[in-house]
């Protein structure tokens, strides 16, 4: 019997059972709609009512489970206060934090405010011309744009006027491959302190572009795009080209405009019955940009939303701050568990021939992490991250006994050393990797996440385990000789 044979068959075996259920149906609906008219003539129609109600539910239902579930709007940026904002660097402060940055972000902000002017952001790739389009709205500036890539390594401001109310121009850095991230957090930071972004591009916009409009959408910056170079393109070229940077910028961008910076170009001058090549200036293009920042000015929040973006940076900032100050607490408590943990394995009368984490000791270490993150770890995560853990250490145990030994070679003319002093060392790196696979939990999740925890000290101890060898070896032999100096 051939597929198509088979196929067929099942196809009629279906349509006999279809037509039997549904003649099954129609008997059972016909006999159910017999006896409510037996019971009132205001049976039926109830009946069917609630027939409709039912099968409309179920249609509802089905259709919302295979659109699966709605998408959420998108997030506003998250909103700072700025008194609870200086309430934070206050008790970061106390706290030993290096709230410097976050504090200079409050001054500048306050210090903007005060002067009334307004501040516009050049912002881009590289080379995209930000330099002579700043030339070309304010021309009582003369810059130094250079023609090599990412020729502006500084933050500039240019003052101007618009409408009698004074403007302050930034020419930042580019993003690109000769700019380093000093120069790109730099560039980023100051279009966010600005009241508006204009992001010059000479093309199409490229996924770093996406990425770039995006962050700024992120902190609620009005973004208009300006497309460089416009005089570059032919009429057709130029409307297609301007249509798809509409379509690519979103919907968060306030005006996708053409505009042309200008510039200097040689031309053949004919004169005399000979030709002259001499330079002169292009005129630029740049009225409608000017337009486009003029709607913008006119706009009340303004101000109210350079406030928020301001604040958000400053509050990041903190965040990076404290971040930092937990990162290097956490290791030196780590680095003091260690120790303890190389200390308490050559306590060991006898070692045994697995390595198994010193649950006290753990125990008490995790507790102090989850105090210095302020951050609640209860007894039942503890003991669920402390068997898991040591389910993944049994796997890994040989090798890491084997690269603590190997380690001690580095050490000549100690002689025979016992199983205590490898176990000691091997301790040191066990607790190393507890220690950072936990702060990256607290740090990250929020939370001690013993699944994902135990699979970070994995993790973290297979990378680590020769990088951490020598040194934990180095202490535990300092210790052992200490100890067996009298023998």
């Amino acid at each position: 019997m051939t597929v198509r044979s088979l196929a067929a068959i099942l196809i009629g075996l279906l349509v006999l059972l279809l037509m039997i259920a549904l003649m099954m149906s129609a008997d059972l609906l016909l006999s159910v709609w017999e006896r409510l008219r037996q019971v009132g003539p205001w049976a039926p129609p109830i009946f069917a009512a609630v027939m409709v109600l039912f099968a409309g539910a179920g249609t509802l239902l089905g259709v919302r489970l295979l659109r699966g579930p709605a998408r959420s709007a998108q997030p506003s940026p998250s909103v700072v206060d700025a008194e609870s904002l200086r309430e934070r660097i206050e008790h970061a402060d106390e706290r030993g934090v290096a709230t410097g940055t976050a504090q200079a972000e409050l001054r500048r902000l306050d210090q903007r405010k005060d002067s009334g002017e307004v501040y516009l952001a050049m912002f881009g790739g590289a080379s995209a011309g930000k330099s002579s389009l700043i030339e070309a709205l304010l021309p009582q500036h003369r810059l130094t744009a250079g023609v090599t890539l990412g020729t502006t390594r500084q933050i500039s401001h240019y003052a101007g006027d618009r409408g009698g109310r004074p403007v302050q121009l930034a020419d930042v850095p580019g993003f690109g491959h000769a700019a380093t991230e000093d120069l790109i957090d730099a560039a980023r930071d100051e279009a966010i302190r600005a009241h508006l972004v204009i992001y010059v591009a000479d093309g199409d916009l490229d996924r770093n572009d996406g990425a770039e409009l995006k962050r700024l959408a992120g902190y609620g910056k009005p973004v208009i795009v300006a497309l460089n170079k416009s005089d570059q393109y032919t009429t057709d070229e130029l409307a297609a080209l301007s249509s798809r940077l509409a379509e690519r910028s979103g919907a968060d961008v306030a005006a996708v405009v053409t505009v042309s910076a200008g510039g200097e170009e040689q031309v053949l001058i004919q004169e005399g019955g000979g030709e002259t090549l001499t330079t002169r200036r292009r005129p630029a293009r740049v009225d409608a940009l000017w337009q486009a920042i003029d709607r913008q000015l006119e706009r009340q929040e303004l101000e109210a939303e350079r406030e928020r973006s301001s604040l958000k940076l400053a509050s990041e900032k903190l965040q990076r701050a404290e971040a930092d100050q937990r990162a290097a607490a956490g290791q030196a408590l780590t680095e003091k568990y260690a120790r303890r943990a190389v200390i308490g394995a050559l306590a060991a009368i006898t070692p045994g021939s697995d390595l198994v984490i010193q649950a006290a000791l753990a125990t008490r270490f995790l507790r102090e992490l989850g105090d210095l993150y302020e951050i609640p770890v209860r007894e039942i995560e503890i003991d669920r991250f402390l068997t898991l853990a040591g389910d993944r250490l049994k796997k890994t145990t040989a090798l890491v006994l084997a690269v603590t030994g190997n380690a001690f070679k580095a050490f000549p003319g100690i002689g025979t050393l016992t199983g205590g002093v490898i176990h000691a060392a091997a301790y040191g790196m066990i607790f190393d990797s507890l220690g950072r696979s936990i702060c990256a939990s607290l740090e990250e999740r929020k939370s001690l996440d013993p699944v994902w925890a135990a699979d970070q000290f994995e993790k973290r101890l297979d990378e680590s385990v020769e990088e951490k060898a020598l040194g934990y070896a180095r202490l535990a032999l300092t210790r052992w000789k200490a100890e067996n100096r009298d023998d």
